[in-house]
């Protein structure tokens, strides 16, 4: 299984599949890089990276110094993967608070971004539908149901595409 070593010591796990253009896949929190199981038909259009942000599915985990130092030390553990495996302008998709990182990390490294594709964020739980499955999501995560958890919600985006196209 392929890992890089950040300069923390933190060992990120990560799947590299096709060829071209890199596109960098940074997951929800909790999740891993199985939500986006389904992308990975894109392979023959594109160099796929998915990897598991720090404390996440196969990767090593080191607590930030503070609350506030944990969205820099993941935008500072997405550098290092994109340094260590020679990506050049990839393209980044952040999915919910993946986003947040994906948006860090163009505003400090403008040189080496290609683009950005934010998808399923949202400032605030406004909803009765988006409540009952934020509070589905945390029981879950609390029984241990991370990898269901995951598939689940890879199915539902994989369900929404085929109504929507």
């Amino acid at each position: 299984m392929p890992y890089i070593e950040t300069n923390q010591g933190i060992h990120l796990f990560y799947e590299k599949i096709g060829k071209g253009r890199p596109i960098v896949f940074l997951h929800p929190p909790l999740m891993g890089h199985v939500a986006f199981r389904y992308q990975k038909a894109l392979a023959d259009q594109a160099q796929l990276i998915f990897y598991d942000q720090r404390g996440h599915g196969q990767s090593g985990y080191q607590a930030s110094a503070s609350l506030g130092q944990v969205i820099p030390d993941h935008e500072h553990d997405l550098s290092e993967l994109i340094l260590k495996l020679q990506l050049e302008k990839p393209i980044l998709v952040g999915y919910s608070s993946g986003g947040l990182i994906a948006l860090t990390y163009a505003l400090r490294h403008s040189e080496n971004i290609g683009g950005i594709l934010l998808a399923g964020g949202f400032p605030c739980i406004a909803s009765v539908l988006l409540r009952l499955e934020y509070q589905l999501g945390i029981s879950l995560m609390k029984t241990g149901n991370q990898q269901l958890l995951s598939r689940l919600i890879a199915k539902a985006n994989k369900t929404a595409q085929k109504m929507n196209g």
